[in-house]
């Protein structure tokens, strides 16, 4: 909570979408209806009263995606993964993506990348020692939570080769 304080929804969206563009049926049509597809095939519209996730794009030679925030999450998708991926793995990183913000992970997730990206190598040796456990163990959940939205993916694209080549692409 005292990370999330210290940045809030406000410092994540300014963070991560400082280049980006925000999806719709305007601005990347298809993308916008792959995403439509996948909130179908994971049964958002079954989540009462609750609005999807915006979806942004954001311009940058990395290829990754993620779903971050605290209180209102958002979907970033990196222009290099869209520019790799064919149209059925784009929509498997979609729902994959999904996957992390209907299994709630989005908070915690945050943070391992806030603690990722800002790290404890800028904190003085011994706190940066006392952390190391707490960093390990965020890194474990991160990988488990990782793990189980590979099966969100799987369940918005229903192909098992999908999934496969978007790993090893």
């Amino acid at each position: 909570r005292r990370v999330a304080g210290a940045f809030g929804d406000r410092g994540v969206r300014n963070l991560f979408l400082a280049n980006a563009v925000l999806v719709g049926p305007r601005q990347r049509p298809r993308l916008h209806g792959w995403y439509q597809e996948m909130l179908a095939a994971l049964d958002w519209p079954g989540i009462a009263g609750v609005e999807p996730p915006p979806l942004y794009v954001t311009q940058t030679p990395l290829v990754n995606a993620g779903a971050v925030g605290f209180e209102r999450p958002i979907i970033v998708l990196n222009s290099s993964l869209l520019e790799l991926l064919s149209a059925e793995e784009q929509q498997f990183i979609l729902a994959h993506e999904l996957g992390h913000v209907m299994s709630g992970h989005v908070t915690y997730r945050t943070i391992a990348l806030i603690i990722l990206t800002v790290g404890v190598t800028n904190l003085p040796f011994l706190a940066g020692l006392a952390l190391l456990p707490f960093q390990l163990a965020l890194l474990e959940w991160y990988r488990k939570a990782e793990l189980s939205c590979d099966r969100a993916g799987l369940l918005g694209v229903q192909r098992p080769r999908v999934a496969y080549k978007t790993f090893m692409e």
